[in-house]
């Protein structure tokens, strides 16, 4: 082919890529972009922009068509024209995560690392994979050294009393199995369903040298037979399967299967001395008490009537669960208790009858709990922790305010709407076993109706008065400055459309009827259907289709989701926003600011790494389990977060509409104002919304938390240095690091 030829196939092959890229049909652009490559090679670096940006979306259209096997085609084809492409071998790494092939995906990721090790999105996809393969929890447990102290000795006790043989569910990182080693015993057996933590529990029994003492087990212990697995009836189970809530890991059936097929029968009343079984835990005792807490009240329950708008819309959280988890402790703002707490059940671990009667009483458990109320408050919530005996004299509080490392949430049951009580009243409580777990209730709320339940993002974005009202404002700014309105039309994609709706209420009021809204999410349709402010104007308000290509003159972009962090969805979507914009049409916010702060923390490196000693931590276990670490921390509260504040805070970088979806970096300097250690960077967002408009995420009353980087190696400071920060910032992933001190 002569050269003439070539650049007119060159140009019919992009017009055709470029046409389709504009109508989002990414399929057969990718196709045009191939066979232009393949029939062009030279043209490849001109394009490979495209081609890749191309290929990333349509990845995300296979994806959410299922098309699996095409996506893969898709990218093996690319990866031969550009076999060293962070972003391809990222992007299919992601494809392959989120199906949940996380080893596979996690190779992808690690090549497009060795390539640029500064990659942005590789790096939030390493942080991504760490959580996956070890779960936070891991963490807080194991640097609970109250916790790990009270198993040992637990299990040094009975394994005194004669029981030597053991098995150890739910073996985790292997730290119970090797306090029983440090005992007389003649076996240990350890079993757990994850990969990787089974993976950590192989290298630590190498490295212990326990390779003739402990013999482990990959699966589920309802999988463990006799005498395939295990040779013969154990004497002790010992596990920690406990959730908040007590019975939320299943430990009831895993303890039925256990005291069934794996373990002796338990001690006889009538011939103690024959050979018996035993379980660690022994006993537990589940309390419950009301209690008042506004950070609860906020993310779950919105009365319309104490607010100045929106006054008929009451709603109350959804969750799929039977009940919250926080630790109470660490929560912002006032915890209050309005009653005392009142033991609710007891469990006897080592009474198989016990625990088939209750997993046999599905849902006919009921009883009243009345509590006499003795402080004024809201009922915001039920909550419940238990005190669990290992052995009849070793036991722990899973609500121990003591023990600033206790690693225990507590389960939090929200009722579904408003409820005051006057110190002295009487609070009905209901309690109710359900399947494998208990259930607790007001007793009013049963027959209950007026709240609309819906998103606790959607319920915590209204509770903002900061981000109403600013949106609010916003609205009253841009409609004094463009009114009269003509056929003016809104895309609002915030939790709440309160910009949008304002405008519609703005302009009716003012007789005008030429204002379209539109929203995005699906738990709105059922919300603003019943929400009476609107009523008089619903039929100007539409969900948002995708398929139906409509200009607009306002979008309003969620750039932050409920966690603090910047929405990577609707900045990769940032191109497609762009064309849904007429001429003139603008995208809010105008701008958004990254706060930073640097800081002196005790709790995050907690629950960040492995720090305890060798004395509750065995040395090995850290180092392994620290492999999984991460440094980047999202939806934290500022107040936990902070030790010392060594610095104040300052704006790092500052992004546009049209710069969010880019690639940036800057540096910043801080005056330490304290000496300290510096191990973390808090940041947050400063968001302007439209002219003066701006709100933060940086207060406790914000519907969002705050976010952290743990610095690796930590530094000394003095009052009066100065510290270089750089911050790097690639399509919504964000680093922050040291540069300079």
């Amino acid at each position: 082919m002569d050269d003439a030829s070539n650049e007119n196939m060159v140009k019919r092959l992009l017009r055709l890529a470029d046409t389709a890229i504009e109508r989002s049909e990414y399929g057969p652009a990718f196709v045009h972009l191939t066979i232009l490559i393949e029939m062009v090679p030279n043209s490849k670096d001109s394009i490979k922009h495209k081609f890749i940006s191309c290929l990333c979306n349509y990845g995300k259209q296979l994806e959410a068509n299922e098309s699996y096997s095409e996506i893969f085609n898709c990218y093996e084809k690319a990866l031969q024209l550009f076999p060293n492409n962070e972003i391809l071998l990222n992007n299919l790494g992601s494809h392959l995560i989120r199906l949940g092939y996380t080893e596979e995906g996690q190779k992808f990721v690690m090549k497009s690392l060795d390539i640029n090790k500064f990659y942005l999105p590789a790096l939030t996809n390493i942080q991504i994979v760490h959580s996956h393969f070890v779960e936070r929890w891991h963490y807080r447990m194991l640097n609970d050294s109250k916790r790990n102290f009270a198993y040992k000795k637990a299990i040094s006790n009975r394994i005194n009393e004669g029981y030597k043989t053991v098995l150890d569910i739910g073996c985790g990182s292997l730290i119970l199995s090797l306090y029983a080693a440090e005992n007389p015993v003649d076996k240990i057996y350890a079993c757990d369903y994850s990969q990787t933590m089974i993976k950590i529990a192989s290298e630590v029994l190498v490295r212990n040298k326990m390779n003739h003492l402990i013999k482990i087990f990959n699966m589920n212990s309802k999988d463990l037979c006799i005498p395939d697995s295990i040779e013969k009836r154990v004497s002790l189970v010992v596990t920690e399967i406990m959730d908040a809530g007590l019975f939320g890991e299943n430990i009831l059936t895993t303890l039925k299967h256990a005291w069934d097929k794996l373990l002796l029968p338990p001690k006889s009343k009538v011939n103690p001395e024959l050979p018996h079984g035993c379980v660690i835990p022994y006993h537990a005792t589940v309390y419950a008490a009301p209690i008042q807490c506004s950070y609860i009240r906020k993310r779950n329950l919105f009365c319309g009537k104490d607010k100045l708008y929106l006054k008929q819309l009451n709603l109350c959280s959804i969750t799929n669960e039977p009940y919250d988890c926080e630790q109470l402790n660490q929560l912002p703002g006032d915890c209050l208790f309005l009653a005392e707490p009142q033991a609710i059940m007891d469990i006897n671990f080592n009474d198989p009858c016990q625990i088939n009667s209750l997993l046999n009483s599905q849902n006919i458990n009921l009883k009243s709990i009345k509590y006499s109320i003795t402080h004024s408050g809201n009922v915001d919530a039920i909550v419940s922790w238990f005190v669990v005996n290992l052995t009849e004299d070793v036991s722990i509080n899973t609500l121990d305010t003591k023990n600033e490392n206790c690693c225990w949430e507590q389960a939090l049951f929200v009722p579904k709407s408003n409820r005051k009580v006057q110190q002295g009243n009487e609070l009905n409580v209901q309690y109710k076993w359900e399947d494998d777990h208990y259930i607790l209730k007001l007793e009013e709320e049963i027959s209950n109706s007026v709240f609309i339940p819906t998103d606790k993002e959607i319920i915590s974005f209204l509770n903002d008065n900061d981000q109403v009202e600013g949106y609010i404002n916003a609205a009253k700014q841009w409609y004094l400055k463009n009114k009269p309105l003509n056929n003016v039309r809104i895309l609002d994609t915030s939790p709440f459309p309160v910009f949008g709706l304002e405008i519609i209420s703005l302009a009716s009021a003012d007789n005008c009827f030429d204002v379209e809204m539109y929203y995005t999410d699906n738990n709105l349709i059922e919300v603003l259907k019943k929400c009476k402010r609107i009523n008089n104007y619903y039929s100007k308000i539409y969900h948002f289709d995708k398929n139906n290509w409509k200009k607009f003159d306002i979008i309003i972009v969620n750039y932050i989701n409920f966690y603090g962090e910047f929405n990577i969805n609707s900045i990769e979507n940032q191109i497609y926003t762009e064309k849904l914009l007429k001429p003139h049409g603008i995208i809010l916010p105008e701008k958004i600011s990254i706060k930073c702060q640097l800081v002196n923390s005790k709790w995050l490196p907690r629950v960040s790494k492995v720090i305890e000693n060798n004395y509750s931590c065995n040395l090995h276990i850290r180092n392994l389990m620290n492999a999984y670490s991460v440094n980047h921390h999202l939806d934290v509260f500022k107040h936990l977060v902070t030790n010392i504040s060594l610095s104040h805070c300052k704006t790092c970088l500052t992004l546009l509409p049209k710069q969010i979806s880019r690639e940036m970096s800057s540096d910043s300097i801080f005056q330490i104002i304290n000496s300290g250690q510096l191990n973390v960077i808090l940041y947050y967002f400063e968001i302007c919304i439209y002219n003066s408009c701006t709100v933060s995420t940086d207060s406790e009353n914000s519907y969002v938390n705050q976010c952290a980087f743990l610095i690796e190696n930590s530094v000394n400071v003095c009052l009066d240095n100065e510290v270089k920060i750089n911050t790097m910032f690639n399509n919504g992933h964000l680093l922050m690091s040291i540069a300079k001190v």
